[in-house]
């Protein structure tokens, strides 16, 4: 008798091990298909935000492309409207340098002269000169076209002002340069000749003299310019 009850004491506890084993598999087994489940929807998170980035890519290479493409058609008008009038200056270069000397010229003191210290300067001097020259000409064209690249982003009632700012801006900028040549440049050179000592002759070169001129020229020029910006905003 007590042989049968040890055997069903055993049966009982073995199904109850082989249920606990079922349910600690299943447990198992759940947790593993949800850690599936959440890889899954990273997967496809991470799947969505690579995409939405090859989107914006291809978004902004596509707006971003015609603009430069506009840019480089701009620069290139702009390189050869400045390229025709160099051609059309270079013969007159040698006249453009003695009307560019004049103040300097002027006041020295009589028997003076001008110098050129490297072997080249003669020749390369009124070259650069008129590569000066010829973008002083060009600035109301470079304005126009500056202006035109960023009317686009402009409002309409921004949009009226570009052609008065153009025409103001360039009046102003030769204006300046004006200035600078017929009030500036005589009122300095006769100041610097003036306080050089006796014993010093004063001959410039005229490649510095060049480089202090135009320096001086594009500097009035500039500050003419910002003159109508800051008067236009107010």
């Amino acid at each position: 008798y007590l042989g049968k009850q040890f055997g069903k004491v055993q049966r009982y506890f073995s199904n109850v091990r082989n249920q606990i084993d079922d349910e600690v598999d299943s447990t198992d087994i759940n947790k593993i298909l949800k850690d599936q489940e959440l890889s899954i929807t990273e997967l496809q998170k991470r799947i969505k935000k690579q995409k939405m980035k090859q989107q914006e890519t291809k978004q902004t290479k596509s707006t971003f492309l015609p603009h430069l493409l506009e840019l480089r058609n701009r620069l290139s008008k702009i390189l050869l409207f400045v390229l025709i009038v160099f051609i059309m200056l270079i013969p007159f270069s040698g006249e453009v340098y003695n009307v560019l000397s004049i103040p300097l010229l002027n006041a020295l003191p009589t028997g003076s002269e001008m110098i050129a210290i490297d072997v080249a300067s003669p020749f390369l001097i009124p070259f650069k000169l008129v590569i000066y020259l010829s973008i002083f000409i060009a600035i109301p064209y470079i304005l126009y076209h500056l202006w035109s690249f960023v009317a686009p982003g402009l409002y309409n009632h921004e949009k009226k002002l570009v052609l008065p700012l153009i025409v103001s801006s360039s009046i102003l900028f030769y204006l300046g340069a004006l200035f600078a040549y017929f009030i500036v440049f005589p009122l300095i050179f006769v100041f610097f000749v003036g306080i050089a000592p006796t014993d010093v002759a004063v001959m410039t070169d005229i490649g510095r003299y060049l480089d202090f001129v135009i320096a001086l020229f594009f500097a009035f020029g500039f500050v003419a310019c910002f003159s109508s910006f800051v008067a236009n905003k107010r």
